[in-house]
């Protein structure tokens, strides 16, 4: 009965978590009419994880950075972004984006991030990797400068869906963690402040951490209908889909649109998502 339980749990959370695995995906592309006319009042931010093993790819390179360069947003929040991928950003985003930050924890190249930004940039780190049990990265603050009005960007990438067992309820067994690295980020950041938070989520809309996070934040959810991943994972002879990357605003921002980067699905397993916001 106990082995019947579990496998009834693991088939629950199969469905829950990657349950769009068997849907076509529909393209859902970010709206520039509306970012454009944005652009005069306020500003866009891209997030997207890179993929740490691409670095070396020449093709999947030229790909990431037309990507980056597309997305054409003040501030871009990167993950996975190793001293190869810092390497590759510094020399061919020079001018696109002038001004960037990175961190990383030495020896793990999953654990890069960056924040590239049009405008100056003040960046920190807050240490969520040794303060949260669980966690695996740090996050990332950016703070920039637009049209007088300063600007927060917070860089996540939260613990990933993985446990020791790994089995398909690994999802909901690490979703404590992700919710106490949101509290613990929160925590250390002026929210007094227009505020985005960003990056990789590792979980989809409705899970502990983005639900706590929705309670006083504006999702990118909002804008993307559900049926679109933003993750994609081959797994036999099918690929699971699903939504791990999200951009939020607090309320001193409204996010006017939001969407996902179409024609970058088989780059990264990840795909650029990017958001445009007014000020309140």
């Amino acid at each position: 009965m106990a082995f019947l339980f579990k496998a009834a749990t693991d088939v629950k959370y199969f469905v829950g978590q990657f349950g769009m695995f068997w849907q076509k995906s529909n393209d859902y592309t970010y709206n520039w009419e509306a970012a454009k006319r944005v652009d005069t009042l306020g500003f866009s931010v891209g997030t997207y994880n890179v993929n740490y093993a691409l670095s070396g790819m020449v093709s999947k390179r030229q790909a990431v950075i037309k990507a980056l360069t597309e997305m054409d947003c003040d501030c871009v929040l990167i993950q996975e972004c190793c001293p190869e991928w810092v390497d590759v950003i510094r020399t061919e985003l020079k001018v696109e984006y002038p001004h960037m930050g990175f961190c990383d924890r030495p020896g793990v190249p999953s654990s890069g991030m960056g924040i590239i930004s049009k405008h100056p940039l003040e960046v920190r780190v807050v240490d969520t990797f040794s303060q949260v049990e669980g966690s695996m990265f740090q996050s990332m603050v950016g703070r920039f400068n637009k049209d007088g009005k300063e600007v927060q960007c917070v860089n996540v990438h939260l613990r990933p869906p993985l446990d020791p067992t790994a089995t398909l309820s690994s999802p909901s067994n690490t979703n404590s963690i992700r919710l106490e690295e949101l509290r613990y980020i929160t925590s250390h950041l002026n929210l007094s402040l227009p505020t985005v938070i960003g990056g990789d989520f590792n979980e989809q809309d409705t899970a502990p951490g983005l639900s706590y996070l929705q309670q006083s934040f504006m999702s990118s959810c909002a804008f993307i209908p559900p049926y679109k991943e933003t993750h994609r994972w081959p797994l036999g002879p099918t690929v699971l889909m699903k939504r791990l990357d999200h951009i939020l605003c607090n309320k001193h921002l409204y996010l006017a649109t939001a969407g996902v980067l179409v024609g970058y699905e088989d780059v990264s397993d990840h795909q650029p998502v990017v958001a445009a916001f007014t000020f309140n």
